[in-house]
């Protein structure tokens, strides 16, 4: 946190630079760190609790641009913790499936919202890269879409997730934010994006695409009808199941 104050003069000067944080630093606090726990172990280290809200702050006022998931996964033997040895573990952690609802979690303790989280993880990520057909919902972006319960809580466990190697320091942590399964009522305007006359044209090009790739999709009454398969009102747009790939 010692250097926002030079990133914020920075950017009030006009100087052409991002700043980014990730998930573990907005979630974790050194204090609560217990010796020889180097599941924790990433790079920078993780800081003490007052960093943690200072972080919480610039990004939240805009001196951060984007919360990335410095995604970086090895196997459980790589991170020691057998002997608890920092100096010799893995120094990263596996952060791209919990990310969305890590960052959500933190996000609405410190007030933030949906449109901020969406601006924080997808819109400046992706002008960042340079990707100009993602980073919205909007016609001729790609249909990235998530079906999203911003007050559903999951339980964090670590053999359950889709990494290969499922090693994580938010194990046995409770989360906000999930993922629709199951059979749960939604509202089709909440889940699809409408179509107009051009997007209703190119529906079966990204439905033919979407089954290409072995996802489901197939028209319904505008529920989930199982788990992993989503039945949607053909008059009204498309959608699809992604699940996590192995990493």
């Amino acid at each position: 946190s010692s250097s926002l104050a030079a990133i914020e003069a920075a950017r009030h000067s006009g100087l052409p630079f991002t700043a980014e944080t990730c998930p573990h630093y907005l979630s974790f606090a050194a204090e609560d760190i217990h010796d020889g726990a180097t599941h924790f172990k990433c790079t920078p280290p993780i800081r003490e609790r007052d960093n943690r809200e200072a972080l919480w702050g610039a990004l939240c006022s805009g001196v951060l641009d984007a919360v990335v998931s410095d995604h970086s996964p090895c196997t459980a033997a790589l991170k020691r913790m057998d002997l608890g040895d920092f100096d010799r573990a893995w120094g990263g952690i596996s952060g791209l499936q919990l990310s969305l609802p890590a960052t959500w979690t933190g996000a609405r303790a410190h007030g933030a919202t949906l449109v901020d989280l969406a601006r924080w993880m997808s819109e400046r990520p992706a002008a960042l890269a340079g990707r100009a057909n993602k980073g919205a919902i909007a016609k001729g972006k790609d249909a990235d879409l998530v079906a999203f319960d911003p007050d559903a809580t999951i339980s964090v466990d670590q053999s359950l997730l889709a990494h290969k190697n499922p090693v994580t320091p938010y194990h046995g942590r409770t989360l906000y934010g999930d993922s629709f399964r199951g059979k749960s009522e939604i509202s089709i305007r909440d889940l699809l994006f409408r179509c107009d006359d051009v997007m209703r044209r190119e529906r079966e090009v990204v439905k033919a695409q979407l089954q290409r790739n072995g996802i489901k999709l197939y028209e319904g009454k505008g529920r989930l009808e199982s788990d992993h398969v989503v039945a949607v009102d053909g008059a009204e747009g498309a959608a699809a199941d992604i699940r996590y790939p192995p990493i």
